[in-house]
């Protein structure tokens, strides 16, 4: 996995040499002309660095074999028999074009063609979606919070897709991966979570639920407490005892 690297395929990208370093994994798309800057344009979502920092991972999971979706904006010739078609079918057009018009009006004859070469548009699209943009081949996912392009100062989670046909190839990737992330020593195991109920216009404990699932995947437990009167957080790790305190590698607080 390192040195020159591995090739996997990324879901939006295509395929890349992945490698593997002391601090992260990088990434170099294998057909750039390939490459899309939809992901990176589109205000919503991240700009997709080609460098995934450990610092910034927070759960690496296998996932069962299912699509992954090829390049946004791939180009690419089908070679097939519609290709011969689509010539062979322009010729005529060139040919026939004048004594055509001569016999039929001009728009019934422009419908025709539309509808002709819609048909064909179809042909290709159905093609691009089978063979591009769902690819089915085995996965893992590697999640990772990063900064919100939209809003800068907000953290948002975001989903690296790989794909690979060896499922050994994954699991391999898996585990690599998952020892260097537990390797490192700050990651919380265990948290205290209290929750105000009242926070956010009477939305805390709905916050709570929508992040929960990211402490879960990120394999941390939590003990979380529902406050019920102001002060109660404050006297619960007053109570606590200095053994029990140290179970937990930090305090959350859901307070908006």
């Amino acid at each position: 996995m390192q040195g020159d690297g591995e090739v996997l395929f990324l879901g939006g990208v295509g395929e890349v040499t992945v490698t593997l370093g002391h601090d992260g994994l990088s990434f170099l798309p294998l057909h750039p002309e390939l490459g899309s800057s939809c992901l990176s344009s589109i205000g919503l979502l991240p700009k997709l660095e080609n460098k995934i920092k450990f610092s910034d991972v927070y759960a690496v999971e296998l996932l069962d074999e299912g699509p992954v979706c090829g390049p946004w904006n791939t180009r690419i010739v089908v070679q097939s028999k519609k290709n011969s078609e689509v010539i062979a079918f322009l010729l005529v057009v060139l040919q026939s074009s004048f004594s055509v018009v001569c016999v039929k009006s001009f728009y019934s004859f422009l419908a025709k063609c539309i509808i002709k070469v819609l048909s064909h548009a179809m042909f290709y699209a159905r093609v691009l979606f089978k063979k591009l943009l769902l690819m089915q081949m085995h996965r893992f996912a590697v999640h990772v919070i990063t900064r919100s392009r939209k809003h800068p100062s907000q953290l948002v989670p975001y989903e690296y897709l790989f794909g690979h046909k060896d499922p050994e190839t994954c699991k391999s990737w898996v585990e690599h991966l998952s020892a260097c992330i537990n390797n490192e020593q700050d990651r919380p195991k265990n948290l205290m979570v209290f929750v105000h109920p009242l926070c956010g216009k009477g939305r805390g404990c709905k916050n709570w639920e929508m992040v929960a699932p990211l402490f879960d995947r990120a394999k941390v437990n939590t003990k979380v407490i529902i406050t019920e009167r102001a002060g109660h957080a404050y006297d619960t790790l007053a109570s606590i005892s200095d053994k029990e305190l140290k179970k937990f590698d930090g305090v959350v607080a859901v307070v908006c």
